[in-house]
Parts: C-alpha cells; sequence; structure tokens
C-alpha cells in the first residue's frame, strides 16, 4: 500500500541460507482500538531470541568435575590407609617381614594411585568441556508450534511449513 518497512538484519558468519521472518503491519492495524496499557501509536514487535550456546558442553564439563572430585577423595583416602610406618615416596615400610602393614600400604597406594587416574582424567575432561563450550558457535533456539513462513530468492519462491 506504498509504506516501506526497514528490517535490519545482522549475519554471523557461516549463516548462508538462512530463514529470515518479517512481520508487515496491515492497514487494519489503526482500526483496533488502543487499550490503556498501549499508546496508540503501533506496537513494537516482540524483540528476537538471543543466541545461546548448547548446553552439552557444560555436561561433559559437569561430570569432569564430579570426576576430579571423586579422584582427589580417592587419592586422599588411598593415602590415609598406608601406616606411619611406611613412606610412600621412599616405598619402604619398617615393619618385620608378614605385617600387616605390607598389605594396608598395597592398599592403600593402590588407592591412591587409582584416585590420581580418575582425578587426571576428570580433569581432562572438564578442560575439554569448557572449551567445548567456549569455542562452540551461539545459535537461536528454535521456534516451537506451527509456522507458516513464505520465501523468496532468485527465481523462486514458495511457503516453509514448520510443524
Amino acid at each position: 500500500d506504498g509504506k516501506e518497512t526497514t528490517m535490519k538484519v545482522v549475519l554471523n558468519q557461516g549463516e548462508k541460507g538462512r530463514v529470515l521472518s518479517a512481520i508487515f503491519a496491515s492497514s487494519t492495524t489503526s482500526a483496533i482500538p488502543a487499550t490503556s496499557s498501549t499508546s496508540s501509536s503501533a506496537s513494537t514487535p516482540p524483540a528476537p531470541p538471543a543466541p545461546s550456546r548448547p548446553v552439552f558442553p557444560l555436561v561433559v564439563a559437569g561430570f569432569g568435575g564430579a570426576a576430579l572430585v571423586t579422584g582427589g577423595v580417592l587419592f586422599a583416602l588411598g593415602l590415609n590407609r598406608v601406616p606411619a610406618n611406611c613412606s610412600v615416596s621412599n616405598k619402604d615400610c619398617a615393619a618385620p617381614p608378614g605385617d600387616p602393614a605390607f598389605a594396608d600400604a598395597h592398599s592403600g597406594t593402590s588407592m591412591a594411585n587409582i584416585g590420581a587416574g580418575v582425578a587426571i582424567g576428570g580433569a581432562v575432561v572438564l578442560v575439554t568441556g569448557v572449551i567445548l563450550y567456549l569455542t562452540s558457535r551461539p545459535t537461536v533456539s528454535s521456534t516451537t508450534g506451527q509456522v507458516v513462513q513464505p520465501w523468496v530468492a532468485r527465481g523462486a519462491s514458495g511457503v516453509a511449513l514448520t510443524f
């Protein structure tokens, strides 16, 4: 009807072929009476949803953090199970042969070694999850429900249906 509409579009790298949608005010909108909460001028369209990063890398980082804490606890418990007359750093036990301190020291160091491995693995998974989160490109979540969108391209046009 001889009216112009301006639409500002911000595209990120790699968004070729992105679907754009716009709502054009019809000539009948001025016939709708304004309510007490709105002014008599045309209302502004709702703001588009903000882009967000995926949640999966945070889940990976959470599992890594849990493994890191679990490994640290196993490491500390294992070292506490080593008897006082045994040295972990020197791999030496001041006990007579056949003393149960040897078995306790072996059990404690085995638990500490497993805890160290779990903690290191958890740290790697935690760092990987954080890196994946920080390097992922924010995306706009898709709309839910039924959407009908007309589209026009060079040499083609149509209607896109989303259910």
